[in-house]
């Protein structure tokens, strides 16, 4: 698990570790997908100031963050079907 607001740490991460599944916002997203790999866009850039309250400790933050990924991943997962197989209406 890595948190950072440095996008070069992260991308220096990603490329030694070479992880097959990369979870982050829009940047991360971008550096992982120069690497080949898999990514999950599951927050929103890091910014200064709160936008909306999002729990992530105790019982709220556990149903959220396993909320956010699941759905970020069914959703991904559903854009690549319709990829492969074509949208069908």
């Amino acid at each position: 698990l890595l948190i950072s607001n440095d996008y070069r740490s992260v991308y220096n991460w990603i490329k030694e570790l070479n992880p097959t599944l990369v979870c982050g916002s829009q940047i991360e997203k971008n550096i992982a997908k120069s690497f080949r790999k898999s990514p999950v866009i599951i927050s929103d850039p890091a910014i200064d100031i709160f936008i909306s309250y999002r729990p992530i400790l105790g019982y709220e933050g556990a149903n959220y963050l396993t909320d956010t990924v699941y759905y970020s991943m069914k959703l991904g997962l559903e854009a690549r079907i319709e990829e492969m197989h074509g949208k069908h209406h």
